[in-house]
């Protein structure tokens, strides 16, 4: 691939670059309109590694959210760390080639103990380090993650990993205290909040 990189608009002038070893060597002030312009690498917040490339296989019975929670529900079944990793590999790697710096992936997070997707992903995260950053979110149902004696495990697991406490929220019965609950974790622990509404 030939690029153009003489007339090009970065931070409000016009400026050719000059590469070194696939790094910016130099950049130099040119007189005249640009032609393209300077962009940072992408960030993706919003992606499902764990569920990524099972469409083929994880195909939902009736239309809509629910039919999609359930379809994949069934699909779990067949998830190994295999599995997983080379799903996930093979959507790292489509995410890299197309220019992604870094990611946020929601792990589905459905029972009191991490989910097998949560280590996995967190072997890819080391691997990948030096290409992208991959960063997990725990997409956990909020009648988990807000109970009162569930929710601080999780929190303090998702805090130990450095990673995202998220929840999934929907039509929830006490939704102001389990909302509460999910705040003081994040605060008690200084984590990030990531929730999913539907």
């Amino acid at each position: 691939m030939n690029l153009d990189l003489s007339t090009l608009h970065w931070n409000g002038r016009t400026v050719a670059l000059t590469l070194r070893d696939g790094l910016i060597g130099a950049i130099t002030p040119v007189v005249g309109p640009a032609r393209a312009v300077i962009m940072p690498l992408p960030v993706d917040p919003h992606v499902h590694l764990d569920k990524t490339f099972t469409i083929g296989r994880a195909r939902a019975d009736k239309p809509g959210l629910f039919g999609a929670i359930e379809a994949i529900a069934a699909d779990v079944l067949r998830w190994s760390a295999d599995d997983i990793r080379n799903r996930a590999g093979l959507a790292l790697a489509e995410a890299r080639n197309n220019g992604i710096r870094a990611l946020r992936s929601h792990v589905d997070w459905g029972q009191p103990e991490a989910p097998l997707a949560w280590s996995v992903l967190s072997e890819l995260a080391q691997d990948w380090q030096s290409i992208l950053h991959l960063q997990r979110a725990a997409l956990v149902p909020l009648d988990l993650l807000g109970d009162a004696e569930l929710g601080p495990a999780i929190a303090a697991r998702v805090a130990k990993d450095n990673a995202v406490l998220g929840c999934f929220i929907y039509a929830n019965a006490d939704l102001d205290a389990k909302l509460a609950r999910v705040f003081a974790l994040a605060e008690h622990r200084g984590l990030l909040l990531d929730f999913h509404v539907d």
